[in-house]
């Protein structure tokens, strides 16, 4: 079985639905911030959870025993990250570092990691287009 965690986001949902054709077992984690139930298909596993309640995120991956994570439950909005830094950081950061300890916990070996581009790429692209005008 493979845990997806944010899989009802936009990105995620598509993953979810190729997995299923591809006739794995999947269950989908999310809370639901951005993404959305109905973007799934109706019959798919799905927890509603937060990777930043610990406890929570622990004792649902000692339950299901994942053969495999593949994780996109982040923070991806930029101007969200700009006027919440530290809710970005805790989510993005804090969450993962959660999945993490539970997949060890679990004995989930096998992780996807999926993040979005970080902000310092743009922040590079900015500082590259003052440096080439002056």
């Amino acid at each position: 079985m493979i845990l997806v965690t944010g899989g009802a986001g936009y990105i995620g949902s598509h993953v979810v639905r190729d997995l299923i054709n591809m006739n794995f077992k999947v269950t989908v984690m999310d809370n639901l911030s951005t993404g959305h139930r109905s973007a799934l298909p109706p019959d798919v596993d799905f927890i509603e959870a937060d990777l930043l309640n610990e406890s929570l995120t622990r004792e649902i991956l000692l339950k299901i025993r994942p053969q495999a994570v593949i994780h996109f439950a982040a923070k991806s909005i930029v101007s969200d990250s700009v006027a919440n830094p530290l809710t970005t950081f805790n989510t993005n950061v804090v969450g993962t570092i959660n999945l993490l300890k539970a997949m060890q916990l679990s004995g989930t070996k096998s992780l996807v990691f999926f993040h979005p581009p970080p902000l310092s790429m743009a922040s590079r692209r900015k500082h590259r287009s003052r440096r080439a005008m002056r």
